[in-house]
């Protein structure tokens, strides 16, 4: 189901969509400025969203 749809699975997960694509990005090294050009989102929500991802 994820793969079909990752909005869909994220609402039945109880998870923010644009918060897990941005801790997904990040782990894979990507910087603040490139995941906020990437999902077109604010850096500063970025840096926000960051500072919640658990390692």
């Amino acid at each position: 189901m994820a793969i079909e749809d990752f909005d869909k699975f994220c609402k039945y997960a109880g998870v923010n969509p644009t918060q897990l694509k941005v801790c997904i990005e990040r782990s894979k090294g990507l910087s603040y400025g490139q995941i906020s050009q990437k999902l077109n989102v604010p850096r500063a929500t970025v840096n926000d969203i960051c500072d919640r991802c658990t390692e």
